[in-house]
């Protein structure tokens, strides 16, 4: 693998930290201006506070480019522990009340220290303000411990001071990232709401694809030629068996993300919201349908009944990836079970996945439990049921993580097949009405 191609991907979670932030902000002003709020009322919107944090911490190290992925982890899971003893056992004194929060700052102003660290080291100008808010979490910690010395009117003071300091502070390090004025005021401008324009960008590569191919359809009358001068085949000794990886395009795609399945050989897998009935927020959800069919009546069906463009990548399997097929196929139908589509019944039903059963002969399952028993279009989506089945046979790619859509693994793939290096992906080949 040729990792210096790669960038580390900043995804937009930045959008769901600001969010929550300000209503961490909001619960912290609520506790400072209605302090005739009784203590049980007041434990629930502490614990509904740390809920947030803990849940943030976990989605930062989850799918942000950090080197303390593990303590900023442990700090979120620690976070949801704290919060779980306060609501387990709601009677708790003022005196553990503050020890536990003395203890929640403790945690925000280590990981602000580590945090604090990352920026100095990496040549950032104003780490010193995280090493400040660091410290300043740490004062909280001193007061928490002594609160008992104080009344509870204080102590709700301290409470909603508190919580405030940690909004706004979070806020401004998801804006400056301890970085100078002028070079955060770069990164917005190049960005959307914070979230990088290279991760746009690659969700967007299938939309981009089609209106390339539209365009040069259009204007070239021999558009087959075109497309054979775009395929690409590596000279390489091809195995007895090989996956290709296929990435969508349509121009009606709602989204303008495009969809990813994969063919082991002449047996298509393709994962995604087929059933129709259980589509929540125009298709984002839905219950997880897998599709098995045919390589080359799926190809017919996808170009010229969906009038779609598909690139599809020929993987190179080694021996011991191929003995791998086997077992991994079972692993994943293990945990599902037959499903028809309306058009097994109704002859007259117009759904996509009715007519991939007419046309194709197509067989629908969907899962018992686990991941893909819900397709969500960020996570559980159709990229990563097929990036998934290929990591299990031992082909990944190091940088995926967090949101993943057909233009990043797309990316991937693009990279692979035109490094000069020994790579396991060998081809590309693009399917269109004009040529299956």
């Amino acid at each position: 693998m040729n990792n210096t191609t790669y960038k580390k991907r900043e995804i937009g979670t930045d959008i769901f930290s600001f969010f929550t932030n300000i209503f961490i902000i909001f619960i912290g002003l609520l506790i400072i201006f209605e302090s005739k709020f009784s203590l049980s009322f007041i434990i629930l919107v502490l614990v509904l506070a740390g809920v947030i944090n803990g849940v943030t911490l976990l989605i930062r190290a989850i799918f942000y480019p950090i080197t303390n992925r593990f303590i900023v982890g442990i700090g979120g899971v620690a976070y949801l522990a704290i919060c779980g003893l306060i609501w387990a056992y709601p009677g708790l004194s003022t005196t553990l009340l503050a020890l536990l929060l003395g203890f929640w700052f403790f945690i925000d102003g280590f990981i602000k220290l580590i945090i604090a660290n990352q920026y100095r080291r990496s040549g950032e100008t104003n780490w010193w303000a995280m090493l400040g808010s660091s410290f300043t979490s740490f004062i909280f910690v001193g007061l928490f411990i002594f609160s008992s010395q104080f009344s509870t009117k204080f102590f709700l003071l301290i409470v909603g001071c508190g919580l405030v300091f940690q909004g706004i502070s979070t806020i401004l390090d998801n804006l400056f990232k301890g970085q100078s004025l002028d070079k955060t005021r770069q990164r917005v401008k190049g960005g959307y709401f914070f979230m990088r324009t290279e991760t746009l960008k690659a969700a967007l590569f299938p939309r981009k694809l089609m209106n390339k191919y539209r365009s040069v359809e259009k204007e070239q009358q021999n558009f087959e030629k075109y497309l054979d001068k775009q395929t690409i085949t590596k000279t390489t000794e091809k195995s007895a068996v090989q996956i290709e990886v296929f990435i969508h395009s349509w121009e009606n795609d709602l989204f303008m993300m495009g969809h990813t399945d994969f063919a082991i050989g002449d047996l298509v897998l393709s994962y995604g919201t087929y059933d129709g009935s259980s589509l929540k927020l125009g298709g984002l959800i839905s219950e997880g349908v897998l599709a098995v069919t045919t390589r080359d009546k799926y190809l017919k069906y996808a170009t010229e009944i969906e009038n779609k463009v598909l690139l599809g990548y020929t993987i190179n399997l080694t021996p011991e990836q191929i003995e791998q097929i086997q077992p991994a196929l079972i692993e994943l139908f293990e945990n599902t079970y037959d499903w028809q589509p309306p058009g097994a019944t109704d002859s007259k039903a117009d759904d996509a996945a009715s007519q991939l059963y007419r046309i194709t002969g197509a067989t629908f399952y969907k899962f018992k439990s686990r991941r893909f028993k819900y397709y969500f279009a960020l996570n559980s989506n159709c990229v990563r049921m097929t990036e998934q089945f290929l990591e299990r046979l031992g082909i990944k790619d190091p940088h995926i993580g967090g949101v993943l859509s057909p233009g990043d693994y797309m990316e991937f793939l693009e990279q692979e097949v035109n490094s000069s290096d020994d790579t396991e992906i060998i081809a590309r080949n693009i399917y269109s009405k004009l040529k299956q």
